[in-house]
């Protein structure tokens, strides 16, 4: 379920980036072009038009492109890794077979204070969730750009820095109260394991 949910958000961001790109570039581009040709105080409409046939035109190439991504499994980044994963394993495998037994014994890690652990728990999770805040961020923005904004809401909704640090702050603060739960989750899951065993 939540591999799907990332494949569908995954597309909607390539969308957006790519959107958000495209309505940049033609409105920018026709812009230069009418200023060139004599004036901008009639050329408004245009403009915009322009920009939501950039919206649409590159946003669907980078959903193509995405889709491409995920159905074929040369391209797509996820497979690779985890081949690479994969093929890393059995060479250490293959090496720890190769060892002699005296060799073989080696002195066990030390473990990291649980303090240190827990902090870098929290700061991993509230890192990963300030990207997830900042991707929201850009497919709010990208929106703004596209032909499906309503233009009438477009002085009522605002992206400003309030609201941007609120969704960002909020997706940082879920981040991490999410990694801690599924940390302390793992932790008694193996406790209960070497319980049984």
């Amino acid at each position: 379920m939540i591999h799907y949910f990332f494949r569908i958000y995954g597309m909607l961001l390539a969308t957006s980036v790519g959107g958000l790109t495209g309505a940049y570039a033609f409105a920018k581009t026709s812009r230069i072009f009418y200023q060139t040709q004599g004036g901008m105080a009639d050329r408004t409409d245009t403009i915009t038009w322009w920009q939501h046939c950039g919206w649409i035109l590159v946003g669907g190439i980078f959903l193509i492109m995405r889709i491409y991504q995920i159905r074929n499994p040369r391209v797509s980044l996820t497979n690779v890794a985890a081949e690479q994963l994969v093929n890393l394993k059995k060479k250490g495998d293959e090496q720890e077979d190769q060892t002699p037994p005296e060799k073989s014994a080696e002195p066990a890690a030390q473990p990291l204070n649980p303090w240190v652990e827990v902090v870098i728990i929290i700061w991993l999770g509230g890192f990963m969730g300030a990207l997830m805040g900042v991707s929201l961020l850009l497919i709010w923005y990208s929106l703004t750009w596209s032909p499906f904004y309503p233009a009438s809401d477009s002085d009522s909704i605002s992206i400003n820095l309030n609201v941007s640090l609120y969704l960002v702050g909020i997706s940082s603060v879920l981040g991490a109260a999410g990694s801690v739960v599924s940390h302390v989750k793992y932790e008694m899951n193996m406790k209960n394991r070497t319980k049984d065993k």
